[in-house]
């Protein structure tokens, strides 16, 4: 495979110049400096040396698993109706009690099924139980346990009075992981492409972060303006007079599955995220215990060793009147806008990533009422660098897209709006109060997990360093959340990777759990049967509250 090598027209990044509030005498400064931001690539380290760290990769256990069943099931499984379904599985209560007491424990037994109702003879599907009584606005995520021959048990503890439903649901046979990972090896589910052009002539490629990209003699590295990271794209023909430098904007288009039959009618009969009946009452009571716990008496988030916020066996909280109550601290964060112009007063917050973290600088814009100094967003579906401002309380709010793998959907975008995290974060200077959080997530879904790796590894490499420079700085990893595959994205997005990229995160920030906090966002949004990529504005709501109890204002 011929390379070009590649380096983009780029702009030194000039968010270290105005990432504080100034003084209103230098305001009219930064808001120029805003303006004219120009976010490119900066190269970190060449494509071979890359290529190497990829090969050196650890692989976590369950990609390992991954792995083995990807070479293994869809050998054996040969029968559509061998698959694990909803209508033959059910669960049943097996600590049943007339009135149960906060706090306690409720065991469920649950029994997977195929279509000729026949228990499944091993484990591996994966199995959700969730508490709720929407009458309160409340909800609360359980434990799976699986007994590796078709059963699975459940435990779920009381956190909240009321008359409450339990509800179990194959999230996803196990066939649904096979399938997804069969598209590292052939066409993608989603692709992004780049538009090479030139005097009127142009020409669209594919780009992955593999340099074989197949239906390509040769192909232009991208690595280094990628800061560091592997991305290639197919070379434009040569009879078209365009070369690597000529490419100016980037899409993303979904091709055809490249799925087997089985596969695709598992897909099409849609048996993602369905509820199992149930063999006793849906529905118990809950009484309060005057004699528990108080949550007045629990550490204060923001004292809480940052080491307990990551991932254990228990759920990390539950929610009560749409507010998320972490289960081993007490959060003293009232959500106001005074508040939050207290805590946030002569700080930035920094917030990298997708979407969903773009979701939380749209969120605090309006609940806020901030402006925008950067660019006015033409769309909601903006991925462009944001900045927020209060010149009144001295603070600013930011948000900044990931480099490649980055999908800005079927519109045509300019380059230069993409920037590594890492490189975001080494340029916040020491001595810094500021707030970071960092999310990477479904853009990293049409690719083997050590991309995901990849780009986490290098993140953690920053943050350590950023944590010794400036150890106020409060560092935020948000973890992956719960949503149902449906309508265009059956068959290409699942959250059945983010167990799998927790895990990945938690696995690069062993040594640092001393000093980030992980933000459980799984709990929160397997227990408020969140639908959508997207969270709805209620459960934004309640994951930046859920955040700011751990800032000490």
């Amino acid at each position: 495979m011929q390379q070009v090598s590649v380096f983009p027209r780029k702009h030194k990044t000039t968010w270290s110049m105005c990432r504080k509030m100034p003084r209103p005498s230098d305001l009219m400064v930064v808001i120029l400096c805003g303006i004219c931001l120009i976010t490119t690539y900066m190269s970190i380290s060449s494509s071979a040396l890359f290529d190497r760290r990829i090969k050196q990769f650890p692989i976590n256990q369950e990609v390992k698993w991954i792995e083995q069943i990807s070479s293994s099931s869809s050998n054996h499984i040969k029968d559509f109706k061998s698959i694990a379904i909803h209508r033959c599985s059910d669960f049943e209560i097996t600590t049943t009690k007339p009135v149960y007491i906060v706090g306690e424990e409720v065991k469920v037994h649950i029994v997977i099924r195929d279509s000729y109702n026949r228990r499944k003879s091993n484990g591996g599907d994966y199995v959700r139980l969730w508490i709720k009584d929407v009458t309160k606005g409340a909800c609360a995520n359980g434990v799976i346990t699986d007994n590796q021959n078709g059963t699975y048990t459940g435990i779920i503890k009381l956190p909240f009075e009321g008359n409450v439903k339990i509800t179990v649901s194959l999230a996803t046979p196990k066939e649904t992981l096979d399938a997804l990972y069969s598209n590292f090896n052939g066409k993608r589910i989603r692709e992004i492409i780049a538009r090479f052009n030139k005097n009127g002539i142009s020409e669209d490629t594919i780009c992955r972060p593999d340099e074989h990209i197949p239906g390509y003699a040769a192909v232009c590295n991208y690595t280094s303006g990628n800061y560091g990271f592997p991305w290639y794209c197919g070379r434009p023909s040569s009879s078209s007079e365009l070369s690597c430098s000529d490419w100016n904007v980037t899409s993303t288009i979904m091709p055809e599955l490249n799925y087997t039959d089985l596969y695709k009618k598992m897909f099409r009969n849609n048996r993602l995220h369905r509820q199992l009946k149930s063999k006793s009452s849906l529905y118990i009571i809950v009484s309060e215990d005057s004699t528990a716990t108080r949550e007045d008496n629990l550490t204060p988030c923001h004292d809480l060793p940052p080491r307990l916020s990551w991932p254990s066996s228990h759920p990390s909280g539950y929610l009560q009147n749409w507010t998320w109550h972490v289960t081993h601290c007490r959060s003293t964060f009232h959500d106001t806008p005074q508040r939050w112009n207290e805590c946030l007063k002569s700080r930035t917050l920094w917030m990298f990533g997708d979407s969903t973290t773009r979701q939380f600088l749209f969120y605090l814009m309006e609940y806020l009422n901030l402006q925008l100094v950067t660019e006015k967003w033409l769309k909601k579906s903006w991925h462009k660098p944001s900045l927020l401002q209060s010149p009144k309380h001295n603070y600013s709010i930011f948000w900044g897209p990931h480099c490649f793998p980055f999908h800005n959907g079927v519109a045509w975008e300019n380059l230069g709006s993409l920037k590594a995290t890492h490189a975001y974060i080494d340029e916040i200077p020491s001595r810094s109060r500021d707030i970071v959080v960092i999310h990477f997530y479904l853009h990293f879904m049409a690719y083997h997990p050590d991309l995901y790796r990849l780009h986490v590894r290098r993140t953690r490499q920053s943050v350590a360093e950023l944590k010794i420079r400036s150890p106020d700085t409060l560092v935020f990893v948000k973890g992956s959340h719960a949503f149902r595959d449906h309508g265009a994205i059956i068959g290409r997005t699942d959250d059945i990777w983010g167990g799998i990229y927790d895990k990945i995160v938690e696995e690069e920030f062993t040594d640092l759990k001393d000093s980030v906090i992980f933000l459980n966002m799984w709990d929160m949004t397997v227990a408020s049967e969140n639908k959508m990529q997207h969270p709805n504005r209620t459960i934004i709501r309640a994951m930046v509250n859920y955040m700011m109890g751990f800032v000490k204002c």
